[in-house]
């Protein structure tokens, strides 16, 4: 009877063990963390700025980019979950492409017990670019043709985007977002390469959607034959003095639109 006594006390102070080490907060927030979404990427010459979608748990981020020497990925920073969700990676090299992954963390008693990281995400950085010395021209709402060299002196973002393209459709809101704000610093063509046909229906997309930025159409294809990168949406960030800080195709999220802004009025 005393050894059946002693068997289950012993159990009970193992069991007693194992609750003190695998907390149920523990266990249930390793369960329920989801893995980060990166949501977009912004590349300058030597930065590539990642962002991603907040995740529903987690105490903070961390940033992971991989070493190509060692073949491992290193953390090369973290971010709060009570700070906005992108981080900025500095001292690249131009032309250079990289990897990153985002890990979202549970903090407990000050150590980070759980991770759940996000797929790989590839970004390049900016080659040397000369300045954006070539012109271009598009065409108003009311077919008036204006040539970019006008503009020349202001900051320029470039949009290239259709109503039949999904990703282009997803950024639209922020562009527009953007423009209220900004709109009087820097000088938006949001250029439809639709066909000429397509106009009015361009414009009562436009309408519907409550659209304010200002229209352009490409109908001579002079901006994308100078900015083709075989897919679309395009977009292109020209500072005051000429230099192209980017040039890719691609949806971007709102965030990483700001941040485009942010360097063009710096």
């Amino acid at each position: 009877m005393k050894r059946i006594a002693k068997l289950f006390l012993t159990l009970a102070i193992v069991l007693f063990a194992v609750c003190i080490v695998l907390k149920p907060e523990n266990v249930n927030a390793a369960s329920k963390l989801a893995e980060p979404k990166i949501t977009g990427t912004v590349s300058s010459e030597k930065t590539i700025t990642i962002s991603w979608k907040a995740v529903k748990g987690a105490d903070g981020y961390k940033i992971y980019k991989y070493n190509s020497s060692k073949k491992k990925y290193k953390e090369c920073g973290s971010v709060t979950a009570d700070s906005p969700c992108f981080f900025e990676a500095t001292g690249l090299k131009s032309g250079k492409t990289y990897k990153f992954k985002v890990a979202a963390y549970v903090e407990k008693s000050g150590k980070k017990t759980v991770q759940k990281k996000s797929s790989v995400k590839k970004a390049k950085t900016l080659k040397v670019m000369s300045s954006a010395t070539k012109d271009f021209y598009v065409y108003d709402t009311n077919g008036n043709k204006l040539s970019f060299s006008a503009y020349h002196g202001k900051p320029v973002i470039i949009n290239i985007w259709a109503t039949w393209c999904g990703p282009c459709v997803r950024e639209l809101p922020g562009f527009d977002n953007l423009y209220k704000e900004y709109g009087d610093k820097v000088k938006f063509f949001m250029v439809n390469c639709e066909e000429k046909e397509s106009e009015d229906y361009v414009m009562e997309f436009a309408n519907e959607n409550g659209y304010t930025f200002p229209i352009y159409f490409d109908y001579d294809y002079s901006v994308s034959r100078l900015f083709s990168t075989g897919y679309i949406p395009v977009t292109v960030a020209i500072k005051a003095d000429g230099e192209v800080i980017y040039f890719d195709s691609g949806s971007l999220p709102e965030s990483s639109i700001q941040s485009l802004i942010d360097q063009l009025l710096e």
